[in-house]
């Protein structure tokens, strides 16, 4: 199925996708509605091809594992994840409206202030995942979010943990 085939779509009788906020090479990130709760949550699915790979599933299963792990307000956290009937997975993870730190630094360069600000909230952010043992590993302006707030300040999300190394793995693979 095409990534715009997915909108309208009901998967595991849960969460009716809503629209696609972005793709990549193995799936795509899509806002949608848990239909018991009525909240919006952002919703990544990884195809059937990858899913299927052992090296993608482990990576889907880990980011879903050590994001659960994280309640903090700069981390966007998993929600739920699960299989697709057509051999896919799925990842559900709080919803964040706004644009990566990298589609921003395009624009020109921050204020050294705001630079400031953002820096101490994924400080804040690595610090917390640090705790329970969880390495982020492929921290890059794409994988920080800034969603704007009323006062015009923007508060940085740290997302995408699917290369975090968790306390208790070897070699990068979880211990059994």
């Amino acid at each position: 199925m095409s990534n715009a085939g997915w909108i309208g779509q009901v998967v595991d009788g849960r969460y009716r996708i809503v629209e696609l906020l972005g793709e990549g090479g193995m799936g795509a990130v899509f806002a949608a509605e848990h239909l018991r709760l009525r909240k919006q949550v952002a919703l990544k699915i990884i195809r059937a091809e990858f899913a299927s790979n052992a090296v993608a599933e482990k990576r889907f299963a880990r980011e879903a594992t050590a994001t659960s792990k994280l309640d903090h307000p700069h981390v966007a956290s998993a929600i739920d994840y699960g299989a697709l009937p057509d051999g896919g997975a799925y990842l559900v993870i709080q919803l964040v409206r706004g644009v990566s730190l990298g589609q921003r630094m395009q624009q020109g360069a921050l204020p050294w202030s705001e630079v400031c600000v953002l820096g101490a909230q994924v400080a804040d952010a690595l610090t917390a995942a640090h705790a329970l043992g969880i390495v982020h590993r492929d921290l890059k302006p794409d994988n920080i979010l800034l969603e704007g707030r009323l006062d015009g300040s923007m508060h940085a999300k740290v997302l995408d943990f699917g290369i975090a190394r968790v306390s208790g793995e070897i070699g990068g693979a979880e211990a059994l």
